[in-house]
C-alpha cells in the first residue's frame, strides 16, 4: 500500500516546518528498534536546511536527536516542504529527488544510503501490514 498526500493534506505540510517535520520523524523512528543493526556505534550527523531554517540530526546506534543549527559537514538543502515531507515519511528516495534537482545533498555517498535508509525503513505501515 502506498501513503499519498492529498490536497487538503498539503496545507498542514505547509504549516509544520521544518523542526516539527523532523521532530516527528525522530520520535517515531526511536521507537523502531530494527534500526539498530543499520546504525554504527559512533555518530552521523547531518545538516538539513528549509529555507531559512536549518537542524542538524544526530544518528547514532543508541538514539536519533535533532540539534540546532549546523553541526556537521555533510548537508542536505531542500527547495519544496512537500519534497521534505515525502522524504522523512519514507514517500520518496533521496536519490530520486536529488536527480530531479528538488534537493541538494553534499557530502559522502555512503551517509546518504545511511540517511536514506533510515527514513525508508522507519516509513510508517498501515495496521496490519
Amino acid at each position: 500500500m502506498e501513503w499519498y498526500l492529498v490536497e487538503s493534506d498539503m496545507k498542514d505540510v505547509i504549516r509544520m516546518g521544518l523542526y516539527s517535520l523532523l521532530q516527528s520523524f525522530v520520535t517515531y523512528a526511536n521507537s523502531q528498534y530494527h534500526l539498530e543493526p543499520l546504525l554504527r556505534q559512533g555518530e552521523k550527523i547531518i545538516n538539513i536546511r528549509l529555507g531559512g531554517e536549518c537542524y542538524s540530526l544526530q544518528i547514532s546506534r543508541e538514539y536519533i536527536q535533532i540539534l540546532k543549527g549546523t553541526e556537521g559537514t555533510e548537508q542536505i538543502v531542500c527547495f519544496g516542504e512537500e519534497d521534505l515531507q515525502r522524504l522523512v515519511t519514507g514517500n520518496i528516495r533521496l536519490q530520486t529527488l536529488i536527480n530531479n534537482g528538488r534537493v541538494h545533498y553534499s557530502g559522502t555517498y555512503r551517509t546518504m544510503l545511511l540517511f536514506e535508509s533510515v527514513f525508508h525503513i522507519c516509513k510508517p505501515m498501515p495496521v496490519g501490514a
